[in-house]
């Protein structure tokens, strides 16, 4: 088939990739192209500046205005924020826009409107896509004029709906949201920021005979101070739903006075919510209480919650924060399957959050963002029984005593720590425990331990661990039996030891494959050394990072082996200083610290930190490395001048060019 033979759908997808320039182009190359380029180009129109605004409502070139002609072919329309967009000027947009399915309007986009002003959102009736702010719409009776403005809009699927909570409050009531549903029959996605109204006697007897809203999948709330009972209107309403998101960052004044009454409306409730599948819920330390009363409520469902992101902000009280995240996992906890929690929440126990999920038997992904708290690593993965992926990020990140006593291998494939401090021990325990685990990642990471007094390492020992991609970024390692993390612990240079052969020949079950001293400097003969340097500039800290050559692995190989001896003749420094190469011998006297493991297929390290010397240094130092660190090398490709774009070309004929092999 020709490309001029392509259905018109087809061209415009193909369209979708290119760039504007490319776009324009093709209108000219092709008859068969021009129609869906040009759709393509109008497809979506971003009002940036007051200069396209005025040329879009220029009445003055009505005919010659671009606008005017190609405004059909519009299908999104988004304004800058504080654009302030007149009435006047509205209703020009809406003339010239009239076709439009997708509409933003951020915060003070639009000037003073009003209902009743000129602007004619009939227009609009094609609409299904709505994000608005009512920020500086002016309404005399927001709820009344803004459902009058969705009026207008029948064919909507999705409302987003945000106000300033700073401003006067206005109250919507029940009758309101159910004239929103009359106005809006093919709603499925609904958020909304606003305040609830208390309900009164009529309301609740209402709330038995409400019409469900069968296509709303969605529903996202930011409100404040929400009389629980809601929740039970929420129910009936919603039946279908299988999104929540709530969000509650006031005093939940209301949630006190109708809590057991919400309770017991609760429990007269059919089955609902039974298509509810996420929840995504967050607030503050002043409505733990609305979080408590919430799964308390929906435990009484079985609703079959599969995942759930939670978000604790404020100066919690440690007591009902356990008890928070408690009652979320046994209100889901035959269905739970995924789990992310963010908070800082300062638990001084570490088994405090791990014990938490010994009730999930499904949970497969967890996210544990807690700066503030320390973690059990052991405790945590004897409660996560079926586990596969962990992102973590903890004040300090531990195993229990009893951890080495015949740990339950485990089959977590993902392990990702962040900004968290923690000792060499751990990873020798995850090796151990965690035989299938195949990517790691640590960012950000502080890693402490004793090292040996005879050649200066720290070792993370991980024999049984054979990683698909592992990947460092901006890992400190610290010779401390203590963990004290400084500048006088800060440990410089780090050695990549891979052990197949070891592995070979061991039959040895423990976690870990030890070795003496001098087999461990043995077996770093044709590892990948680097050094790491962190300085300090006035206020600024830094981290350098390069690739040992041959010559200097040599030279710190050869210090390591006699490392008493070589450590009485360097003399101390204290605190950081200025990145310097040439002193790098200087930070010999610090040890060094080593990751053992049985094969990494890809190393994701070098790529960001080292020079093209370093990285094409890397590629020879050891096979392994080769085919990672050549990629990186060819990641990014500048043609700055003449000489080079003649070379890319391959202009001079060359039978063999390495831009043609590695292009």
């Amino acid at each position: 088939m020709l490309a001029s033979g392509l259905p018109f759908e087809i061209i415009t997808y193909i369209s979708g990739f290119l760039s504007t320039k490319d776009r324009i182009s093709c209108t000219f190359i092709c008859k068969a192209w021009r129609t869906p380029m040009q759709e393509s180009l109008w497809c979506k129109v971003h009002v940036g500046n007051a200069k396209k605004l005025n040329d879009i409502c220029d009445i003055s070139i009505y005919r010659q205005n671009i606008y005017r002609q190609h405004g059909q072919r519009v299908r999104t329309l988004s304004l800058k924020p504080y654009l302030r967009v007149t009435s006047e000027q509205l209703n020009i947009i809406q003339q010239n826009f009239q076709n439009i399915r997708h509409l933003h309007l951020p915060e003070k986009s639009l000037d003073i409107i009003h209902y009743k002003s000129v602007a004619d959102w009939s227009c609009w009736k094609s609409l299904v896509h709505l994000e608005v702010s009512t920020l500086g719409f002016g309404f005399a009776d927001e709820a009344k004029e803004f459902l009058q403005m969705l009026s207008c809009l029948p064919s909507l699927r999705h409302l987003s709906y945000m106000k300033e909570f700073r401003r006067r409050k206005t109250l919507y009531g029940l009758d309101d949201f159910e004239t929103l549903h009359t106005h809006l029959p093919q709603l499925e996605h609904l958020s909304i920021t606003m305040d609830l109204d208390v309900f009164s006697d009529q309301d609740l007897m209402l709330i038995a005979n409400v019409v469900p809203a069968s296509n709303i999948k969605v529903i996202k709330f930011f409100i404040d101070n929400m009389d629980l009972r809601w929740l039970c209107y929420f129910a009936r309403k919603y039946i279908n739903v299988h999104t929540l998101e709530w969000n509650n960052y006031a005093r939940p004044t209301r949630t006190e006075i109708f809590r057991e009454e919400a309770v017991s409306m609760f429990a007269s409730l059919p089955c609902t919510f039974q298509h509810l599948r996420s929840i995504n819920m967050s607030g503050t330390s002043e409505t733990e209480w609305t979080h408590i009363t919430f799964w308390e409520l929906l435990s009484q469902l079985n609703v079959p919650i599969k995942h759930i992101t939670y978000g604790l902000l404020g100066n919690h009280m440690e007591e009902l924060s356990e008890k928070i995240i408690s009652k979320c996992m046994i209100s889901c906890a035959k269905t739970l399957e995924t789990f992310s929690i963010s908070s800082n929440i300062g638990f001084s126990d570490p088994c405090t959050i791990p014990m938490a999920f010994d009730v999930c038997l499904c949970l497969v992904d967890l996210n544990i963002y807690v700066y503030s708290s320390p973690i059990a690593l052991d405790i945590l993965l004897d409660h996560c029984v079926v586990l596969k992926r962990l992102r973590l990020a903890a004040n300090n990140l531990s195993i229990s005593r009893r951890a080495l006593e015949y740990p339950a291998m485990h089959g977590i494939r993902l392990i990702e720590f962040i900004r968290t401090k923690t000792n060499a021990d751990v990873f020798s325990y995850i090796s151990f425990r965690c035989r299938n685990l195949n990517y790691m990642r640590l960012d950000d990471m502080k890693i402490s331990g004793p090292f040996s007094r005879d050649t200066g390492n720290l070792c993370l020992d991980m024999p049984f661990t054979h990683f698909d991609i592992l990947q460092l970024n901006n890992v400190q390692f610290f010779g401390s039996e203590d963990s004290v993390c400084n500048a006088d612990t800060s440990i410089h240079f780090m050695a990549l030891v891979q052990l197949e052969s070891i592995l070979q020949s061991s039959t040895i079950l423990e976690p870990s494959i030890q070795l003496s001293d001098s087999d461990h400097l043995m077996s770093t003969a044709d590892s990948l050394w680097f050094y790491m340097d962190f300085y300090q500039e006035g206020s600024e800290e830094g981290f350098q990072l390069r690739v040992l050559n041959k010559d200097e692995i040599k030279i710190v190989r050869e210090y390591f082996m006699s490392f008493q001896e070589n450590n009485k003749v360097l003399e101390s420094k204290n605190g950081y200083r200025k990145f310097d190469k040439d002193a790098w011998k200087l930070d010999l006297y610090q040890g060094h610290a080593t990751l053992r493991c049985e094969y990494v297929e890809i190393l994701i390290y070098i790529a960001k930190f080292s020079s093209t010397e370093a990285r094409l240094q890397s590629s020879l130092v050891c096979k392994s490395w080769r085919i990672p660190f050549q990629d990186s090398l060819w990641d990014t490709v500048d043609i700055s001048c003449q000489h080079r774009l003649e070379y890319v070309c391959n202009l001079s004929g060359n039978e063999n060019s390495i831009f043609e092999d590695n292009g």
